[in-house]
């Protein structure tokens, strides 16, 4: 997923689509989304553990650098997925579900300190 590609996913639903989406494709939406930011969540992780095995050098810059557009990509996966969840109507079971897949977050977006 490329951050252009999450990018269009923000601007569709910023009005390119119509007002009310059937709820069986802004459902399959939400669940494509949640997949996305599950994979994002470990590809971070991935990172963060290369960042502390690597010394200093050029793949530790790469490590950085995969970890930082990936948790730049976490924060559009989500703002994404929480303007899909407000889409659903109040009471719907996956609303609650999206929110929980929403703010667990196993991955800390901070950087980390290199010891």
């Amino acid at each position: 997923v490329s951050g252009t590609q999450v990018i269009d996913v923000i601007e569709q639903g910023a009005g390119e689509h119509p007002a009310t989406p059937a709820i069986s494709t802004l459902e399959k939406r939400i669940e494509e989304l949640g997949h996305r930011l599950v994979i994002e969540r470990a590809v971070a992780e991935g990172a963060k553990r290369a960042i502390k095995a690597l010394d200093h050098g050029m793949p530790l810059v790469q490590a950085q650098s995969i970890l930082q557009e990936s948790n730049e990509k976490l924060d559009l996966l989500k703002y994404s997925l929480e303007e899909r969840v407000k889409e659903l109507p109040d009471g719907h079971p996956r609303k609650s579900i999206a929110t929980e897949e929403m703010f667990f977050d196993s991955v800390e977006t901070k950087p980390i300190a290199l010891t």
